[in-house]
């Protein structure tokens, strides 16, 4: 799991109220409440929004003009409205106090559009294999006797 290595972390927000201050938010005026917040998009905004990935493959004009918003740490929402357009996201869990900041990068994003376009193609050739291969190890892997072994118990 070399990918966990190297993913965000929350830290505590102490760490990054210098930077949010810089940033323009104030991180003690986040509150679940804020966050549970979800205005919506206008048509023309919600097209925008689809047809650019939110502005990485063209760039967005956020409606209220500012590039940065805070947005949950959990990932269970599409803050759509929270994202769209904005360069800089602060990534809040106010119940433990902990937060992280994400910054659009359009590079990144060029590279794993590129390799999930090169996967997908590797999938569409050789999905009857692999269908085959899923099928034939599905009978294994639901069984205890698979579980107790992989797991060592």
């Amino acid at each position: 799991m070399d990918a966990l290595k190297h993913s965000e972390k929350l830290v505590p927000i102490e760490e990054l109220r210098e930077t949010c201050a810089e940033l323009g938010v104030d991180i003690d005026d986040i509150n679940e409440a804020y966050l549970a917040e979800e205005p919506s998009l206008d048509i023309k905004e919600s097209l925008e929004l689809k047809f650019s990935d939110n502005g990485s493959k063209f760039k967005l004009h956020p409606s209220d003009g500012n590039p940065v918003d805070v947005i949950d740490s959990f990932g269970f929402r599409y803050p759509k409205y929270r994202i769209f357009g904005k360069e800089v996201l602060i990534c809040v869990d106010p119940k433990n106090a902990l937060a992280s900041i994400r910054a659009k990068d359009k590079e990144a994003y060029k590279r794993l559009v590129k390799r999930l376009e090169a996967d997908m193609k590797t999938y569409h050739r050789e999905r009857a294999r692999l269908d085959a291969e899923y099928s034939e190890a599905f009978k294994r892997v639901v069984t205890e006797d698979f579980w107790t072994e992989y797991l060592g118990l």
